[in-house]
């Protein structure tokens, strides 16, 4: 069933498209707003090289969008011709800038990014005899993502994630290239008639005219972009990375979701000052009927640090994959599904071998498969024998103790406290370890007898497992208790196998959390005194923190 269409929320303008805000901002020395220059109307030229142009289909700042027919490959694309006047045809090596990251976005070969063709120059193509310069690249039909929200509104879940994962993988592409798109909005999301979504204007947001008070784009130190959608960092003119595009998108997501961008203001500059201090509506309030997870998403790519944000478009492109599959497989569950759930969510499985093609293969082909598959299962097939031999019983070692198993839980883990032996706590596991908190008990039991046996790599896995297991089957003060007994024990273990700085970096972690005061006091007390003895690893806070602690109690009942 198709989403179902949603008007936009109250408070949000029906018509974005008409804000002055969509002003292409630049910043300058002065920290002033440059005036709009006003559009200067040429008539289209009938010819550019090998494109006969049918009719313009819009104007940029930088450049005019024509229907052209390729002879040469009889195929239509959209011609941008770079505007002469923005361009300054003595600087060889602004043009050269622009060849370059045309050519580089070119190279980009992605379903959900517009393709680039070719890019060229025509000598005496353009006004007064000058040339003119191109990019040639694929003509997309449908409209662009704010054409779409301005005539249907808001789409539902289904349809949001599944553009913001194809705009996700045109990003992944394009940062794996190492090309910062700089300029996402709605505007260069093009959509196909089937309903997807192509990335479009890669390398071409990439220049700038040298007018006064501007620089170009490409100078280190300088960006331009689309106020409405810029990434703090973009504001600031610091130096930019992939993150810069995901905060854009996150941007995005937000206007296609609540119907309109997170910041407004009177003109271009208010709004970009905007992205370094203010905090946009949360999104679950416009729109309550989106899953939590999703609007947790959104949020998160509009952190203003970029360390707040996805690290990578394919990290995004993930959660939103496991996204995808609990609104499809259970939507009722996923309008409770929080972002932190989502990472262990089972995303769905690679497309299994074909069959088919194996015997299409030629012959030499499948000799080559063959041979080395007999080698291995052979080998596989003698390793399998080898181990599966009689044991020798003078040199087979005695198995692991086992204590001897009681009737009841309760009473073994009784006897495993009080005899406090790997064997002991090994008989909670084997015998009742199927109760779900008798195998936290167990567990939890396990990596601190390992921890004060001097066996750290031992009671690493098994603090490993007690998280897990705390995670599924408890919940509340039980679970904070048990989750800060097994990062305890991992802190030591990291000191007793030498790494100082993973001891100093969970001891941090773990004092300015909640599982300083959750943890059971035998361990709260061997941490406070192994801080104290190593008291030059940590700030006066964390030492003082310690020192101040009250003397362990009794542990928390069951």
């Amino acid at each position: 069933m198709a989403d179902p269409e949603l008007p936009p929320p109250a408070g949000l303008p029906a018509h974005p498209g008409s804000d002055p805000s969509q002003t292409v901002f630049r910043p300058s020395d002065s920290g002033k707003t440059p005036p709009r220059e006003k559009p200067v109307d040429r008539p289209p030229p009938e010819h550019v090289g090998e494109f006969h142009i049918l009719r313009k289909l819009g104007r940029g700042g930088m450049a005019e969008v024509y229907l052209a027919q390729q002879h040469g490959l009889n195929r239509q694309v959209a011609l941008k011709v770079l505007r002469p006047d923005k361009l300054d045809e003595d600087d060889a090596t602004m043009i050269r800038r622009f060849e370059q990251e045309a050519l580089a976005a070119a190279a980009l070969n992605h379903p959900n990014i517009v393709q680039v063709h070719s890019v060229g120059r025509v000598d005496g193509a353009g006004p007064n005899g000058g040339p003119l310069h191109y990019i040639a690249q694929e003509f997309v039909p449908g409209p662009t993502l704010r054409e779409y929200l301005k005539r249907k509104g808001p789409p539902g879940a289904k349809i949001a994630i599944r553009l913001l994962k194809e705009i996700a993988g045109a990003l992944a592409a394009a940062a794996d290239a190492g090309i910062v798109h700089r300029d996402i909005k709605p505007e260069n999301i093009l959509l196909t008639k089937g309903g997807h979504a192509k990335v479009a204007d890669f390398g071409l947001a990439r220049l700038a005219d040298r007018g006064e008070g501007s620089v170009t784009l490409t100078q280190e130190g300088m960006t331009l972009g689309t106020p409405l959608y810029m990434s703090p960092e973009q504001v600031r003119g610091d130096k930019l990375d992939a993150r810069s595009d995901l905060y854009s998108l996150g941007v995005t997501a937000y206007h296609l979701l609540a119907g309109g961008p997170p910041f407004r203001g009177e003109n271009p500059m208010a709004i970009a000052m905007k992205h370094l201090s203010a905090t946009p509506r949360p999104l679950a309030e416009l729109r309550p009927d989106l899953p939590p997870a999703l609007c947790e998403l959104v949020h998160k790519l509009m952190s203003r640090s970029p360390d707040g944000r996805y690290e990578s478009a394919q990290a995004l492109g993930e959660d939103l994959d496991a996204l995808a599959a609990a609104v499809e497989t259970n939507p009722a569950a996923a309008q409770k599904l929080k972002l932190a759930k989502l990472s262990a969510a089972p995303t769905p499985s690679a497309k299994p071998f074909g069959v088919d093609l194996f015997f299409q293969w030629p012959l030499r082909r499948h000799l080559s498969f063959l041979i080395p598959l007999c080698l291995l299962v052979g080998l596989i097939g003698a390793g399998i024998g080898w181990t599966q031999r009689p044991a020798d019983p003078f040199l087979t070692p005695p198995p692991a103790p086992v204590g001897v198993k009681l009737p009841d839980a309760d009473q073994q883990y009784a006897a495993a406290l009080l005899e406090d032996s790997e064997r002991g706590w090994l008989a909670l596991l084997e015998y009742y370890g199927d109760v779900p908190a008798v195998a936290v008990r167990a567990r939890d039991g396990l990596a601190k007898w390992y921890l004060d046996h001097e066996r750290p790599g031992e009671a690493r896995r098994q603090a490993d497992k007690l998280t897990a297991a705390a995670s599924v089957s408890l919940s509340g003060g039980q679970q904070l208790r048990y989750k800060a007994n097994a990062e305890a024990v991992r802190a030591l273990a990291d000191l007793r196998e030498g790494d100082e700085a993973e001891f100093r970096r969970r001891i941090a972690a773990f004092t300015a959390g909640p599982q300083r005061d959750a943890v059971d006091p035998g361990l709260s007390a061997r941490l406070r005194d192994t801080i104290q003895a190593y008291g030059g690893l940590f700030n006066a806070d964390v030492r003082d923190r310690w020192e101040t602690a009250e003397p362990p109690g009794e542990a928390p009942a069951e």
